[in-house]
């Protein structure tokens, strides 16, 4: 018997057997792009909690910087009290950067990083200028890390 005529002759069951086959091979498909769509829904949904997170954090921070700072240079209180205060709110912001790094590439956490330096160096800026120049210098930080919280939301978007 050739080939030809065993197909001819069994071709109803050739079919049925390749269409289970085809069955099944799409059910292990269907089950692994499942899978992986489960995978991602979880895990975009804890970066954007911890970004929603991280966010809070660093508007709490640059209120409390703004206020504490003015209360720094109109002497009511020294550097050491409002690096003291300051360094808790910067703590907390580190905290939350560090829990949002886990959802990350490297581009967002360079960012990430580069908003919590400048969260410290905005500190010791202030230390080093007068009274007049404290707008100054709170306005370049918050432009500054604007810039780069801008270019998280944009890349954060699907």
């Amino acid at each position: 018997m050739s080939f030809a005529e065993f197909l001819s002759k069994n071709w109803s069951q050739i079919t049925v057997v390749l269409t289970a086959l085809g069955a099944v091979i799409k059910i292990i498909f269907d089950f692994q792009i499942r899978k992986k769509e489960i995978k991602f829904e979880y895990l975009f949904k804890e970066k954007a909690s911890s970004f929603q997170d991280f966010m809070i954090c660093l508007q709490n921070f640059k209120t409390q910087l703004i206020k504490e700072a003015y209360i720094h240079k109109y002497g009511s209180s020294t550097f050491s009290e409002f690096e003291t205060t300051m360094d808790k709110s910067r703590k907390e912001l580190e905290s939350k950067i560090n829990l949002l790094l886990i959802y990350c590439s490297h581009k967002e956490k360079e960012s990430l990083y580069a908003i919590l330096n400048s969260c410290t160096f905005v500190l010791h800026a202030i230390k080093n200028v007068n009274v007049n120049d404290v707008e100054k210098v709170l306005q370049d930080n918050c432009k500054k890390n604007d810039a780069i919280i801008n270019k998280l939301i944009k890349n954060f978007h699907l």
